[in-house]
């Protein structure tokens, strides 16, 4: 295997240009736009809300860039999945979020590369296998399959979305391939141990649910290979796990820091709860639910009876297949034992992702062996040869078949088009003036736009991407209404709570206020039951882990709505810059600016240079 491994770098080097090239080609082809839209617009999901903290840290900015807040306070970001963006933002400018795309997937394809290799796979095998795993998130959202909602999670095996999953599964495969690789030559040394703590620590600072599973994968796996040794040596074996923990702190020592001094509200708009016996009760109960249904019981049953004909074949990878539903008992074990044990929780239906992640590996690799299994006893080399090949060009043809139908759909969208064309007239016209002061804007894009050029104040912050109080946000909401000359009205009908088809989704509500006010069958805000009668119905129905349905109270829209009332907007509130893309907003302002204050006065952007006092 080792002499194919040169050619076999080049080879998956191409294999990531193709890839990446499918991506940004359609977009060029469609958007003739910059390159500081491109990157907001054409970010997976909603992956560009951490190009602010990339950038700061870019800037080895490590507190709040815009707050006023006395006391300094953080925001408790975790941070090591955006190292490498923000080394190449630093060195390359914006340009830098394009290249860490592709040394993501680049990286992507090589650690399941080498992960092939450990299973004993041919070489070519071992090449189309990884961009097989990368396109079978891309297969389900162009086929029928995206129909079924339990399929929809494996999406997460792997995608573009910065920097979860782009880059933390990139140090949850790490793991996996040290976890193998450690199994061929296994041996509890201080080389292994330094390197375990390594993998950890930069988990635990990016995507701390995929480092609780891998606490637990490890120990499993310990017990596993030292059965009757374990207390063997045991002294030994406690110096290097305090060796290990004194390694893991040293590195995690930052991130601590960052959690330990992070504004307490901030903690709360990103989903911190502290949660009481019976809401633990509750959780306990729905993950039970979930783990006893008859279909996971199906899958469970499917992936055990995968490893018994391994173990009756006697595969050279059964071990390989012990370690994988290692991982998948892991993974079902943390939430309960995460729920069991912290003082508080955080969103835990990303601890769905993780245990579907584990599910399609065991599954995967187990299908895999079989496979292999099989083929090993076939002499017809050609004929798998050439199955190889046709898969690597079917798959190829798989990404620039999702890219397309994505850009062509999006260039299709009248509203999608012209949004982006209004964005990159704002952008323009600002970059054009040089004038990089005070802008005031409810888009969470143009907030991240403006963030990047270095904007002195940003007043209206999305409530994760700023430290500081409740209180900060609502008055900054109030000046920015009042400026525009809407009154309380107005404000509780931009806010009122939104019913869609599983949740309370208002836009606004989450942009400025996210998960304080989460409202599901497990909590609301400060537990409150003051909704209208069938609103406070539907939320007893959603699930617990749906921490992203948000809805206000009844007695929180009355106390906003004083609030508002009794502000009085401050005399050196002068932005310079007034843009708004809503046509709801646009069309209550009745406000008359001079005239030459006017950039843009349209249902579908208002955009106002505020240069001078005679425009307010």
């Amino acid at each position: 295997m080792e002499k194919y491994s040169y050619k076999n770098i080049i080879l998956l080097f191409l294999i990531s240009s193709v890839i990446f090239t499918s991506k940004w080609f359609f977009s060029f082809y469609y958007f003739n736009d910059s390159i500081d839209i491109k990157i907001i617009f054409d970010a997976e999901v909603d992956g560009y809300f951490y190009y602010y903290y990339t950038k700061y840290i870019a800037d080895l900015n490590f507190v709040d860039l815009f707050t006023n807040n006395v006391g300094n306070s953080v925001a408790g970001q975790a941070f090591s999945s955006l190292l490498l963006h923000a080394i190449l933002l630093k060195f390359f400018g914006l340009y830098g979020f394009l290249i860490g795309d592709f040394i993501c997937i680049f990286l992507f394809l090589f650690i399941f590369y080498k992960i092939c290799c450990l299973l004993n796979f041919t070489n070519l095998f071992s090449i189309s296998m990884p961009l097989l795993v990368f396109c079978i998130p891309l297969i389900i959202g162009i086929s029928f399959l995206n129909e079924f909602s339990i399929l929809q999670n494996f999406k997460h095996i792997y995608n573009l979305r910065y920097p979860n999953p782009m880059v933390s599964n990139l140090f949850l495969y790490l793991f996996i391939y040290f976890l193998l690789k450690m199994d061929k030559n296994y041996v509890l040394s201080f080389k292994n141990m330094v390197i375990l703590s390594i993998i950890l620590s930069i988990t635990f600072c990016s995507y701390f649910y995929y480092f609780i599973a891998e606490v637990i994968t490890f120990f499993l796996f310990i017990l596993y290979k030292e059965n009757s040794r374990f207390f063997l040596q045991f002294g030994k074996k406690i110096i290097l796990l305090l060796f290990s923990l004194f390694v893991f702190f040293i590195i995690s020592s930052p991130f601590i820091f960052i959690l330990i001094n992070a504004e307490p509200d901030y903690m709360e708009r990103v989903g911190s709860l502290i949660v009481n016996d019976n809401q633990k009760k509750l959780l306990l109960n729905h993950f039970f639910a979930k783990i006893f249904s008859l279909n996971f019981l199906i899958i469970f049953a499917m992936n055990i009876l995968i490893t018994i004909i391994l173990k009756f074949k006697k595969s050279v990878n059964i071990n390989f297949k012990i370690i994988f539903d290692l991982f998948f008992i892991s993974t079902v074990i943390s939430p309960i034992l995460f729920i069991q044990f912290s003082p508080k929780i955080v969103p835990l239906y990303y601890f769905n992702f993780t245990i579907f992640i584990s599910l399609f590996l065991a599954l995967f690799f187990g299908f895999c062996f079989l496979i292999q299994n099989f083929f090993q006893k076939i002499t017809t080399c050609k004929r798998i040869l050439y199955l190889n090949y046709f898969l690597i060009l079917s798959l190829f043809l798989v990404n620039f078949t999702y890219r397309y139908t994505e850009y062509s759909s999006l260039k299709l969208d009248k509203n999608y088009t012209q949004f982006r064309k209004n964005f990159s007239l704002v952008t323009n016209k600002i970059k054009s003036q040089n004038n990089f002061n005070n802008i005031v804007t409810f888009d969470d894009r143009l907030m991240i736009w403006a963030s990047l050029y270095n904007f002195k104040k940003i007043p209206l912050m999305s409530g994760v991407l700023t430290s500081v109080p409740h209180q900060t946000i609502e008055n900054a909401l109030f000046e920015s209404f009042k400026l525009l000359g809407l009154n309380e009205n107005n404000f509780l009908e931009i806010f009122k709570n939104k019913k869609s088809s599983w949740r309370f989704l208002n836009r606004y509500t989450q942009i400025f206020f996210w998960y304080r006010y989460s409202a599901n069958s497990l909590t609301t805000h400060n537990n409150s039951t003051d909704f209208d009668k069938n609103d406070l119905e539907f939320i007893k129905t959603i699930s617990p882990l749906h921490s992203q349905s948000l809805a206000i109270p009844n007695y929180e829209l009355t106390r906003l709505k004083m609030d508002f009332i009794d502000f009085k907007i401050s005399s050196d509130f002068n932005p310079n810059y007034i843009v708004i893309f809503d046509k709801k907003m646009i069309s209550m302002i009745k406000k008359k600016f001079n005239n030459e204050c006017y950039i843009v006065n349209s249902k579908d952007l208002f955009f106002l240079a505020l240069h001078n006092n005679n425009c307010l």
